[in-house]
Protein backbone atom coordinates (compact mmCIF):
# COMPACT_ATOMS: atom_id res chain seq x y z
CA UNK A 1 0.00 0.00 0.00
CA UNK A 2 1.21 3.50 -0.86
CA UNK A 3 0.30 6.29 1.57
CA UNK A 4 0.65 10.04 1.10
CA UNK A 5 -0.98 13.24 2.38
CA UNK A 6 -2.75 16.00 0.48
CA UNK A 7 -4.26 19.01 2.27
CA UNK A 8 -3.94 17.14 5.60
CA UNK A 9 -5.95 14.23 4.21
CA UNK A 10 -4.31 10.80 4.41
CA UNK A 11 -4.61 8.92 1.11
CA UNK A 12 -4.01 5.16 0.99
CA UNK A 13 -3.61 3.56 -2.44
CA UNK A 14 -3.62 -0.19 -2.86
CA UNK A 15 -3.38 -2.19 -6.06
CA UNK A 16 -5.89 -5.02 -6.20
CA UNK A 17 -7.57 -7.41 -8.57
CA UNK A 18 -10.24 -4.87 -9.56
CA UNK A 19 -11.41 -3.40 -12.86
CA UNK A 20 -11.86 0.22 -11.82
CA UNK A 21 -10.38 2.85 -9.52
CA UNK A 22 -12.51 3.04 -6.36
CA UNK A 23 -12.31 5.83 -3.80
CA UNK A 24 -13.81 5.49 -0.31
CA UNK A 25 -13.73 7.82 2.69
CA UNK A 26 -13.66 5.85 5.95
CA UNK A 27 -15.05 7.03 9.32
CA UNK A 28 -11.50 7.76 10.49
CA UNK A 29 -11.36 10.49 7.79
CA UNK A 30 -8.75 8.58 5.79
CA UNK A 31 -9.20 7.94 2.09
CA UNK A 32 -8.71 4.44 0.72
CA UNK A 33 -8.20 3.95 -3.01
CA UNK A 34 -8.18 0.57 -4.74
CA UNK A 35 -6.99 0.37 -8.33
CA UNK A 36 -6.08 -2.25 -10.95
CA UNK A 37 -2.54 -3.58 -10.66
CA UNK A 38 -1.61 -2.39 -14.14
CA UNK A 39 -2.50 1.28 -13.48
CA UNK A 40 0.32 3.77 -12.87
CA UNK A 41 0.28 5.26 -9.34
CA UNK A 42 0.83 8.79 -10.62
CA UNK A 43 -2.28 8.46 -12.75
CA UNK A 44 -4.22 7.33 -9.67
CA UNK A 45 -2.98 10.38 -7.77
CA UNK A 46 -4.29 12.63 -10.54
CA UNK A 47 -7.69 10.95 -10.26
CA UNK A 48 -7.68 11.52 -6.50
CA UNK A 49 -6.76 15.17 -7.03
CA UNK A 50 -9.66 15.61 -9.45
CA UNK A 51 -12.00 14.09 -6.83
CA UNK A 52 -10.60 16.17 -3.97
CA UNK A 53 -13.66 18.42 -3.77
CA UNK A 54 -15.93 15.38 -3.36
CA UNK A 55 -13.54 13.87 -0.79
CA UNK A 56 -13.52 17.07 1.30
CA UNK A 57 -17.31 17.20 1.28
CA UNK A 58 -17.51 13.59 2.45
CA UNK A 59 -15.05 14.30 5.26
CA UNK A 60 -17.05 17.37 6.31
CA UNK A 61 -20.21 15.27 6.51
CA UNK A 62 -18.40 12.70 8.66
CA UNK A 63 -17.21 15.46 10.99
CA UNK A 64 -20.74 16.84 11.30
CA UNK A 65 -22.09 13.36 12.04
CA UNK A 66 -19.41 12.85 14.67
CA UNK A 67 -20.35 16.15 16.31
CA UNK A 68 -24.00 15.11 16.39
CA UNK A 69 -23.16 11.74 17.95
CA UNK A 70 -20.87 13.16 20.66
CA UNK A 71 -23.09 15.77 22.25
CA UNK A 72 -22.30 17.36 25.62
CA UNK A 73 -25.78 18.89 26.05
CA UNK A 74 -24.64 22.37 27.01
CA UNK A 75 -26.11 25.75 26.11
CA UNK A 76 -25.08 26.96 22.68
CA UNK A 77 -24.71 23.46 21.24
CA UNK A 78 -26.45 22.81 17.91
CA UNK A 79 -29.10 20.10 17.62
CA UNK A 80 -31.30 19.02 14.73
CA UNK A 81 -35.08 18.94 14.93
CA UNK A 82 -37.71 18.84 12.19
CA UNK A 83 -35.14 19.32 9.45
CA UNK A 84 -33.61 22.44 11.00
CA UNK A 85 -30.71 23.35 13.27
CA UNK A 86 -31.60 24.65 16.74
CA UNK A 87 -29.44 26.12 19.48
CA UNK A 88 -29.79 24.32 22.80
CA UNK A 89 -30.50 26.29 25.97
CA UNK A 90 -30.20 24.57 29.33
CA UNK A 91 -32.34 25.84 32.22
CA UNK A 92 -32.21 24.59 35.81
CA UNK A 93 -35.36 23.44 37.59
CA UNK A 94 -36.01 22.08 41.06
CA UNK A 95 -35.46 18.35 41.43
CA UNK A 96 -39.09 17.84 42.39
CA UNK A 97 -40.29 19.30 39.10
CA UNK A 98 -40.53 17.31 35.88
CA UNK A 99 -37.79 17.75 33.29
CA UNK A 100 -39.06 18.81 29.87
CA UNK A 101 -38.25 20.50 26.57
CA UNK A 102 -39.88 23.44 24.79
CA UNK A 103 -39.25 24.84 21.32
CA UNK A 104 -38.76 28.62 21.16
CA UNK A 105 -39.35 30.60 17.95
CA UNK A 106 -38.12 27.81 15.66
CA UNK A 107 -34.62 28.73 16.80
CA UNK A 108 -34.03 27.28 20.26
CA UNK A 109 -34.53 23.99 22.03
CA UNK A 110 -35.05 24.91 25.69
CA UNK A 111 -34.25 22.02 28.01
CA UNK A 112 -35.36 22.24 31.65
CA UNK A 113 -33.46 19.82 33.90
CA UNK A 114 -32.06 19.70 37.46
CA UNK A 115 -28.92 21.80 37.97
CA UNK A 116 -26.57 18.82 38.31
CA UNK A 117 -28.13 16.72 35.54
CA UNK A 118 -25.62 14.43 33.83
CA UNK A 119 -25.01 14.19 30.08
CA UNK A 120 -26.74 10.80 30.11
CA UNK A 121 -29.80 12.26 31.81
CA UNK A 122 -30.02 15.16 29.36
CA UNK A 123 -29.64 12.77 26.44
CA UNK A 124 -32.50 10.68 27.86
CA UNK A 125 -34.75 13.77 28.08
CA UNK A 126 -33.85 14.69 24.50
CA UNK A 127 -34.63 11.19 23.25
CA UNK A 128 -38.01 11.27 25.02
CA UNK A 129 -38.73 14.60 23.36
CA UNK A 130 -37.79 13.24 19.94
CA UNK A 131 -39.99 10.17 20.41
CA UNK A 132 -43.01 12.15 21.62
CA UNK A 133 -42.62 14.65 18.76
CA UNK A 134 -42.44 11.85 16.21
CA UNK A 135 -45.51 9.84 17.29
CA UNK A 136 -48.24 12.17 15.89
CA UNK A 137 -46.41 12.44 12.57
CA UNK A 138 -45.98 8.69 12.23
CA UNK A 139 -49.64 8.18 13.16
CA UNK A 140 -50.75 10.67 10.52
CA UNK A 141 -48.61 9.22 7.71
CA UNK A 142 -49.35 5.60 8.64
CA UNK A 143 -53.09 6.23 8.47
CA UNK A 144 -52.84 8.24 5.24
CA UNK A 145 -50.64 5.81 3.32
CA UNK A 146 -52.19 2.61 4.61
CA UNK A 147 -55.39 3.74 2.88
CA UNK A 148 -53.62 4.84 -0.30
CA UNK A 149 -51.59 1.63 -0.60
CA UNK A 150 -54.45 -0.55 0.64
CA UNK A 151 -52.34 -2.28 3.27
CA UNK A 152 -53.19 -3.13 6.87
CA UNK A 153 -50.14 -2.96 9.15
CA UNK A 154 -50.70 -4.32 12.64
CA UNK A 155 -48.75 -1.54 14.30
CA UNK A 156 -45.37 0.10 14.69
CA UNK A 157 -42.69 0.75 17.31
CA UNK A 158 -40.13 3.50 17.81
CA UNK A 159 -36.52 2.84 18.75
CA UNK A 160 -33.23 4.68 18.44
CA UNK A 161 -31.11 2.92 15.82
CA UNK A 162 -27.68 3.59 14.31
CA UNK A 163 -27.95 2.25 10.78
CA UNK A 164 -31.63 2.08 9.76
CA UNK A 165 -34.36 4.69 9.45
CA UNK A 166 -36.96 1.96 9.50
CA UNK A 167 -37.56 -1.74 9.00
CA UNK A 168 -40.59 -3.84 8.16
CA UNK A 169 -41.34 -7.25 9.65
CA UNK A 170 -43.26 -8.88 6.81
CA UNK A 171 -44.29 -11.89 8.90
CA UNK A 172 -45.72 -9.88 11.80
CA UNK A 173 -46.90 -7.03 9.55
CA UNK A 174 -45.28 -4.51 11.89
CA UNK A 175 -42.85 -1.65 11.32
CA UNK A 176 -39.97 -0.27 13.38
CA UNK A 177 -39.02 3.41 13.02
CA UNK A 178 -35.87 5.17 14.20
CA UNK A 179 -36.57 7.95 16.75
CA UNK A 180 -33.74 9.91 15.06
CA UNK A 181 -36.28 10.65 12.32
CA UNK A 182 -37.49 13.46 14.57
CA UNK A 183 -34.41 15.37 13.43
CA UNK A 184 -35.55 15.17 9.81
CA UNK A 185 -38.13 17.15 7.82
CA UNK A 186 -41.75 16.01 7.52
CA UNK A 187 -41.12 15.13 3.88
CA UNK A 188 -38.29 12.80 4.82
CA UNK A 189 -40.34 11.19 7.60
CA UNK A 190 -43.26 10.63 5.26
CA UNK A 191 -40.98 8.96 2.73
CA UNK A 192 -39.70 6.46 5.32
CA UNK A 193 -43.30 5.60 6.25
CA UNK A 194 -44.20 5.06 2.57
CA UNK A 195 -41.03 3.05 1.99
CA UNK A 196 -41.67 0.67 4.88
CA UNK A 197 -45.38 0.26 4.10
CA UNK A 198 -44.42 -0.53 0.52
CA UNK A 199 -42.66 -3.64 1.82
CA UNK A 200 -46.08 -5.01 2.76
CA UNK A 201 -46.72 -5.08 -0.99
CA UNK A 202 -43.24 -5.99 -2.21
CA UNK A 203 -40.77 -7.59 0.21
CA UNK A 204 -37.56 -6.93 -1.69
CA UNK A 205 -35.80 -3.84 -3.01
CA UNK A 206 -36.28 -4.95 -6.60
CA UNK A 207 -37.48 -3.33 -9.81
CA UNK A 208 -41.13 -3.75 -8.83
CA UNK A 209 -40.53 -2.09 -5.46
CA UNK A 210 -39.01 1.04 -6.99
CA UNK A 211 -41.62 1.12 -9.75
CA UNK A 212 -44.29 1.24 -7.06
CA UNK A 213 -42.41 4.04 -5.29
CA UNK A 214 -42.19 5.98 -8.56
CA UNK A 215 -45.93 5.57 -9.06
CA UNK A 216 -47.19 6.38 -5.56
CA UNK A 217 -44.48 8.76 -4.35
CA UNK A 218 -42.78 10.30 -7.44
CA UNK A 219 -40.50 12.61 -5.44
CA UNK A 220 -39.09 9.85 -3.26
CA UNK A 221 -35.53 10.40 -4.52
CA UNK A 222 -35.58 13.98 -3.20
CA UNK A 223 -36.73 12.73 0.21
CA UNK A 224 -34.07 10.02 0.14
CA UNK A 225 -31.37 12.65 -0.36
CA UNK A 226 -32.73 14.56 2.65
CA UNK A 227 -32.11 11.49 4.79
CA UNK A 228 -28.54 11.25 3.54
Amino acid sequence: MITYTIKNIKINIEKKKVKNINIKVHPDMQVYVSCPRRVDIEYVKKIVLNKLDWIEKRIQKLKEREQQENKKYVSGEEHYFNGKIYDLKIYSVEKAKTSYIKIENSSFINMYVPENATIEYKEKIMNIFYKESLIPKINEYMEKWSLILNVKPKGYKLRKMKTLWGSCNITKQTILFNTELAKKSNQAIEYVVVHELMHLIEKYHNKRFYSLLDYYYPNWKVSYQMLK
